[in-house]
């Protein structure tokens, strides 16, 4: 047992690091952290010519052109794409911007969807829930935009809109769900907190 204790560790050091959970209330080495994985993806994106302004893939649920996406706006991932913002038009975030999103993303999670429905209006209609286990918090905060057509050739509308919760007694080691419920349909976008920042 004895020898298989250094494999072990060894093996362990191998494995890439992955967030234990999303942070919430940044510390200074967190924001600092946020920061420089902005500049990180974004020389990377720069050196494999794709858009150097998107979320990273897991802050991203996708159901497919006929129902929509989803975007998780954590106060990481939110000052991490800033940081990517500011260096695409060839700027550094001073602290007063710095400030500025933190002010914004302090304390909650954020969730734009584009989704698909029949009318360009549909989603005022729903309840909307991040939904974690047994409980259910309500936005705090909902702006519901007017849709457009999907393509000249659809009836379908494509319709934005951005919730706002609390993420106070929210368990960051947990996985969440955005569930939007209308009438006749339920739209669910399952987030996983632990695997993010």
């Amino acid at each position: 047992m004895r020898r298989l204790a250094p494999l072990l560790l060894v093996s362990l050091a191998l494995v890439p690091a992955r967030a234990l959970a999303v942070w919430v209330d940044l510390t200074p080495e967190q924001i600092r952290a946020a920061i420089e994985h902005g500049t990180t993806t974004y020389e990377a994106a720069r050196k494999e010519r794709r858009p150097a302004d998107n979320l990273d893939p897991g802050y991203v649920v996708d159901l497919g052109p006929d129902t929509g996406q989803a975007f998780l706006y954590t106060e990481f991932s939110a000052l991490a794409l800033e940081a990517r913002r500011y260096l695409a038009i060839g700027q550094a975030m001073k602290p007063v911007d710095i400030e500025r999103v933190m002010a914004d993303a302090r304390g909650t999670l954020s969730v734009l969807v584009n989704v698909l429905g029949p009318k360009r209006d549909f989603l005022r209609h729903y309840r909307v829930a991040l939904v974690q286990g047994d409980r259910r918090v309500a936005p705090l905060q909902s702006d519901i935009y007017r849709g457009s057509r999907a393509s000249e050739a659809s009836e379908a509308h494509r319709v934005p809109a951005i919730y706002k919760v609390r993420s106070t007694g929210i368990d960051p080691n947990a996985p969440v769900t955005l569930v939007l419920q209308g009438d006749e349909r339920e739209i669910r976008f399952p987030f996983d907190l632990p695997g993010l920042r």
